[in-house]
């Protein structure tokens, strides 16, 4: 089964730094095996991750319809079946995702923090979040073969 997990909320609230923490500090440390990785400024980048033979892509910019429809189009043509991407909370980045038919979609909202010490504890608690998405995407797509 196809997956899209997008990570939803306004912009400036930690998305990105969310997904770049969910490749680094949960997928890279748990066996999935890095295949492309590409910077795109300041937080933004894009990845291709493999395991149990399952491509999973991650692109972190979200902010606008254009940018992440051809992010998502690079993963898809990479053959990637389990793809995590920010968007926002309407609109252009919700529809460039829901244009992928082949792909069942799942929202997850990005938890809001107030302070500095609550923005670090928000983005880990939201990672933990993506990476258990992703582990469950994977057991589905062997339960499915």
């Amino acid at each position: 089964m196809k997956k899209t997990i997008a990570l939803q909320g306004r912009g400036h609230i930690g998305k990105s730094t969310t997904l770049r923490r969910l490749y680094t500090d949960f997928l890279l440390k748990n066996g999935y095996k890095l295949i492309k990785y590409e910077d795109h400024g300041d937080v933004d980048f894009l990845a291709i991750l493999e395991k149990d033979g399952e491509l999973i892509g991650i692109t972190s910019a979200g902010d606008n319809y254009d940018l992440l429809q051809k992010r998502v189009t690079i993963l898809v043509e990479a053959g990637c079946t389990i793809i995590v991407c920010a968007c926002r909370t309407r609109e252009g980045s919700v529809y460039a995702i829901e244009e992928f038919v082949e792909f069942q979609h799942e929202f997850v909202q990005k938890t809001i923090a107030s302070s500095e010490e609550g923005y670090e504890n928000a983005n880990e608690k939201d990672a933990k979040t993506l990476f258990k998405e992703v582990e469950k995407a994977l057991e589905d797509s062997k339960l499915a073969a």
